[in-house]
């Protein structure tokens, strides 16, 4: 079945979807990695939903499976997304923040300096950051960071257990004798690890998704060595919508040998996000998505652009565009 054939599948189902793609992989605990996806400031002109038109949208979804730092599997995902959607569990940290809340796409951060949110701290040594330049452009929630100059960690408690979302925001800036970008440090959630020796030379978040069975979720950040540290600017831990990943059919395993159907559940992995796609769409922003994530258009992604087509549904009618 084509990628076309695939879309009108989805068509006949769901009325008015938008096809995106998302690039995920699950990794073993001592793997490092980096991000591969910076989202850009976005225009109003294009800023849109991604179930624009429709209660429920059709995603497509490329997870790889990273075995000694090489990519041995590959799947294909097709499952369908609900419009509306309310975490039962939804955590929103604006690290080293003294201000009691910030409102960012429509979500209230609460500073971990304020009197409510301190009690996620749990222990370990840590210092609160102000930027003392910030960009008017960036984001209000890299203005603030919390450093750690020994393993420290936060605790959140799970009201429902099963699959979240953990987005750890990062944006180095230099303060008083503190230059975050010369931080190495690794991260672990519930005693996995997500981030390995890791550090940002610029702003980037990482995004992972993992099934959360017991009744807290810790996330630990410790330096690498004496001499150096963690930090991070913000903290997003909230539930993952029920059924997020489809355990049961509609998975595909492609290697050398053809695609096959996987067996396992990809809801056991641990999984972070390398490339979210809005194939022919335009850039999308957690303003505008209902799981507060950024898309990227497809275009950088093409080999040979004059050789692709767009497909747009009208009246539950594809239609298709040569080009960009």
């Amino acid at each position: 079945m084509s990628f076309y054939e695939l879309e009108e599948f989805a068509e006949s189902v769901i009325p008015a979807v938008s096809v995106t793609v998302t690039m995920t992989w699950p990794f073993p605990s001592s793997s490092s990695s980096s991000n591969l996806l910076i989202p850009k400031p976005s225009s109003k002109e294009t800023d849109r939903t991604v179930n624009d038109g429709g209660p429920a949208a059709a995603v497509f979804t490329v997870v790889d499976f990273l075995m000694n730092n090489k990519v041995k599997k590959t799947w294909l995902l097709l499952f369908v997304q609900i419009a509306a959607f309310t975490p039962q569990d939804n955590y929103l940290i604006n690290c080293g923040s003294s201000k009691s809340s910030v409102v960012v796409d429509n979500r209230r951060f609460v500073g971990d300096s304020s009197k409510n949110s301190s009690a996620y701290l749990k222990q370990g040594k840590s210092i609160a950051l102000e930027n003392p330049n910030p960009s008017p452009t960036s984001s209000v929630l890299h203005a603030s960071a919390r450093v750690f100059t020994s393993a420290s960690s936060y605790a959140f408690d799970i009201k429902s257990m099963g699959t979240h979302f953990v987005r750890l925001h990062f944006s180095p800036f230099s303060c008083g004798n503190y230059d975050l970008g010369n931080g190495n440090f690794s991260v672990l959630a519930n005693g996995v690890s997500l981030l390995s020796n890791f550090g940002a030379d610029f702003s980037v978040s990482k995004e992972f998704l993992f099934m959360v069975d017991r009744l807290e979720l810790e996330i630990l950040f410790f330096p690498t060595s004496d001499s150096t540290f963690a930090f991070v600017n913000a903290i997003e831990v909230f539930s993952a919508p029920k059924d997020f990943f489809v355990d049961d059919g509609g998975i595909a395993l492609i290697s050398p040998d053809g695609i096959q159907e996987f067996k396992q559940k990809i809801s056991s992995q641990i999984l972070e996000t390398v490339h979210r796609v809005n194939v022919g769409g335009p850039r999308l922003t957690p303003f505008n998505d209902t799981l507060w994530r950024s898309w990227v258009p497809d275009e950088e992604f093409l080999v040979l652009k004059s050789a692709a087509k767009i497909a747009v549904t009208t009246n539950h009618q594809i239609t298709t565009r040569w080009g960009y």
